[in-house]
């Protein structure tokens, strides 16, 4: 039968330490349940912990009301009395105790109650051997140090009275030293060591009326009615609290001391769960039970104990970071800054240069870096050869295609195409226009006809053009990244960028991105030009092109001179209908297509404004950027290595063997434009152009200093990096170098490690798992082998030691003929 455990924690010590230990165990296993008790509220929310609060919306006067016996034990105080309980404990132990016993007395402890129930124990199947409880909380608040007798006492009283068996209890308390650096106040520092004097006073006393066959306990007076009498229950093994109990102090046996809170508490997790839990809990209960049961059976007197625990650790995760951040900063070649760093000079100089003479043009970014590049290429320098690749095409004759000029050929024939087979202007088109038989026929009808369908095509034009823009620049330059991610469509921005199946080098895209938006620009300013030109020819028609000069005062119309005109002057206006009318279709079929393209690359070139932009940050950030890396480089080169204040022995831990590992992997990080990290650049880059353009859009910008936009941009490029591209380098090094980097402790333990180095780790890390206790430490600590036994008669502590392998790296030994000798001790150790 599975052993069942009920797994307590008292105060908000306690509490968190039994939270801590059932996220470890990741599970829903009935055989493990998780209570709390505490004073205090806050646990809500907590999976899997069922926390019982104690303290209720009344005043302590209205508690001991409904107490007998409480002037025994509880302060005459009229300000205590007058506290609301649902304050909490406050450090305070009686409070504890009171709210305690009114919970367990008014039957709150249905949690409780649930919680022995899932572990599905029948009455009469409760023994020692297969049932324990396990009590974790602090001896310095007030919630743990007032209520952990009784909490042990009422557990042990309510199995035997409702499974009709006896339990296993066992205890692990915090000690007031691990608390010193919380910063308590000189009265909180005095109360929580008066709160662990009190309770080790107590404990004491109980064990001594329970255990001990000395006859000075016969004079101890302690009553926890109903729990415990001590003239009642003297000599009653069975009314003991704890079968064991355990402290945790801030040094150890061989002197060490951890070097936070947070760090004790880690050590309390790790020992709570490998006492309940862990693969060697069944191996280490056997070995404990028979050692300690021994000693007091031997001489009857109360054993209280210490415990310790560190780990080997090989920091897989750690070790990844490292090489990914690596990675990152030399794939960021000073090639990435050489062109930043030239226009930079030449844009000083020429500044410089305007003040002299105001006649200068100030340099353009895009057009300097176009021609640098373009020099460089036609120079021949090898260090750009990938950028040549990234801009050309080669077609299967050889020939080479510009790519920015072909991507603007498509976006400029899919503009066109829209607007020149769209229905509604395709029809009102078709009703415009007249032919010479039609007016012959009947001219002062179909003049009038033909000069509204005229101004309906020019009208339609406009509205069309205005409702088509959004869906065509959205095509081409989609507002949100996923509509970029998901489309397909080869005028869609990422083709342009794009080259087998990747984004190009962040260079590259620049350098297309420019030459792209120069098209645009080249073309937009051309045919704004000749829309501006059309609109007022067209207007000009239909304004005065039938004006006759003779009547100053009057501005004819068409349709007036077509139902005047007589005679010889009815034919010559025929005619000359018949040629302006035909031109001014014309004229408006030109201005269709010249404003379709004047607005459209007008909207393209200002979401291509916003990503450029953010290309221009980046650029301008990478030297902040590698430098805050670099820092963060030699930050993680020395993490884990010096952590002598930490119950943990890390492989792998110093700069130069991290040093060494990562150059001795494959990983390619040099320029190119197969590399997969462009991708999540120009993601990223496109979600912050896009996210700035709505900003800026909806007026929630604010005017800033130029420190703190650099500022902004510096952070907002560092984190770009953090989440693109260093993220994604960490994860195309784990799956790439998997061979070198995810080992397992034993592995990492032998790789180049001589047999000294191996023991030297093994003996660091047994130092660091010594008992953290109350000792003079200048007292042997024995092993019980080193003692001969049980019976030593030195009065020296004993220790147990216990190891144990993680599961997935036990299965992977087994797995592994070569390891016979660690096969064997696994055996031998019931792992």
């Amino acid at each position: 039968m599975a052993i069942k455990t009920l797994l307590v924690g008292l105060g908000g010590t306690g509490c968190e330490i039994v939270a801590r230990v059932k996220r470890l165990i990741n599970t829903n296993d009935p055989n493990v349940q998780f209570v709390g008790f505490d004073t205090d509220g806050g646990w809500d929310g907590v999976e899997g912990l069922q926390v019982i609060y104690t303290s209720r919306e009344m005043s302590v006067r209205q508690y001991l009301a409904d107490l007998d016996g409480w002037e025994d034990w509880f302060p005459d105080n009229a300000l205590l009395k007058g506290r609301n309980m649902i304050k909490g404990a406050g450090q305070v132990r009686p409070l504890s105790r009171l709210a305690f016993a009114e919970t367990c007395s008014s039957g709150r402890i249905g949690k409780l109650d649930n919680a022995i129930r899932e572990l599905q124990i029948a009455r009469g199947e409760v023994e020692p051997s297969n049932f324990r409880i396990m009590i974790v909380s602090s001896f310095a608040g007030g919630t743990g140090s007032g209520m952990y007798l009784q909490t042990a006492l009422f557990l042990r009283q309510y199995i035997r009275k409702h499974y009709g068996g006896e339990v296993i209890v066992r205890g692990l308390f915090a000690l007031p030293d691990l608390f010193r650096d919380t910063n308590p106040s000189p009265v909180q520092k005095e109360s929580m060591y008066a709160n662990a004097y009190a309770a080790l006073k107590e404990l004491n006393a109980i064990n001594q009326v329970c255990l001990s066959d000395d006859p000075s306990a016969d004079a101890i007076n302690m009553q926890i009615l109903p729990l415990f009498d001590s003239k009642k229950d003297r000599g009653n093994v069975q009314k003991k609290p704890f079968d064991f109990i355990f402290f945790v102090d801030d040094i150890n046996s061989r002197g060490m001391v951890l070097k936070s809170l947070e760090d004790y508490k880690r050590l309390m997790t790790t020992a709570t769960y490998m006492q309940v839990y862990s693969p060697i809990t069944a191996a280490g209960d056997s070995r404990e039970d028979n050692a300690i049961l021994t000693v007091i059976d031997g001489d009857g007197k109360p054993l209280y104990g210490g415990v310790g625990a560190s780990k080997i650790i090989y920091p897989y995760e750690d070790l990844v970071e490292y090489c990914g951040t690596r990675a990152t900063v030399e794939s960021i070649s000073d090639l990435w800054t050489v062109v930043d760093e030239d226009f930079n000079k030449a844009d000083a100089e020429n500044k410089a240069q305007m003040k002299v003479d105001p006649t200068l043009k100030p340099l353009s970014r895009q057009d300097h870096f176009i021609a640098t590049v373009e020099n460089l290429l036609a120079e021949g320098a090898n260090r750009f050869n990938f950028l040549q690749k990234a801009i050309t095409d080669v077609t299967e004759d050889g020939t080479r295609i510009d790519r920015a000029d072909d991507f603007y050929g498509i976006v400029h024939e899919r503009i066109l195409s829209i607007i020149q087979k769209d229905s509604e202007i395709v029809t009102k088109a078709n009703n415009a226009g007249v032919t010479e038989k039609q007016l012959k026929k009947e001219l002062a009808g179909r003049v009038t006809t033909n000069e509204t369908a005229l101004k309906n095509y020019l009208d339609t034009v406009n509205e069309r053009i205005i409702l088509l823009k959004s869906s065509i620049v959205q095509s081409i330059l989609p507002d949100d990244l996923n509509s970029a991610l998901s489309s397909e469509n080869e005028w869609n921005i990422r083709r342009l960028v794009t080259q087998n199946g990747s984004i190009a080098h962040p260079l590259a895209v620049r350098l297309l991105l420019y030459k792209f938006r120069a098209a645009l620009q080249l073309e937009m300013d051309d045919r704004s030009s000749k829309a501006k030109l059309g609109i007022k020819k067209i207007n000009d028609y239909f304004k005065k092109a039938y004006d006759l000069p003779e009547t100053k005062e009057t501005i004819e119309t068409a349709a007036e001179r077509a139902g005047n005109a007589k005679g010889g002057k009815k034919r010559s206006f025929r005619e000359d209908y018949f040629m302006k009318s035909t031109k001014q279709k014309k004229l408006i079929t030109t201005y269709r297509d010249d404003k379709a393209i004047a607005v459209v690359f007008e909207e393209l070139i200002k979401r291509l404004n916003s990503l450029l932009e953010q290309y221009e940050r980046l650029f301008d950030s990478l030297e902040d950027i590698t430098k805050e890396l670099g820092k963060e480089i030699l930050a993680m080169e020395e993490k884990r290595h010096n952590n002598s204040a930490e119950a943990a022995v890390y492989l792998c831990a110093t700069a130069e063997e991290k040093r060494e590992l990562y150059e001795s992997l494959r990983f390619n990080c040099s320029d190119s434009n197969d590399n997969g990290v462009y991708n999540g650049i120009f993601d990223s880059l496109y979600k912050i152009a896009n996210e700035a353009r709505e900003a800026a859009t909806k007026k929630t910008l604010h005017k800033k200093s130029e420190k703190a936009m650099k500022e902004e941009r510096n952070a907002t490029m560092g984190q770009l990096f953090r989440e693109s591209v260093v993220a994604r380098n960490i994860k195309d090094i784990a799956a790439e170098e998997a061979d070198k980097l995810d080992l397992h402790v034993l592995t990492a333990l032998e790789k180049d490690q001589s047999e000294d180095s191996v023991k030297d780790v093994i003996e660091k890390a047994f130092d660091k798992a010594r008992p953290y206790l109350m000792t003079n430490l200048s007292r042997k600590i024995l092993s019980l082998s080193e003692a001969g036994g049980a019976d030593d008669e030195s009065g020296s502590a004993y220790t147990l030691t216990f190891w144990g392998i993680n599961p997935e790296v036990k299965d992977a030994i087994l797995a592994d003929g070569s390891l016979t000798d660690v096969k064997e001790s696994i055996g031998q150790n019931g792992i």
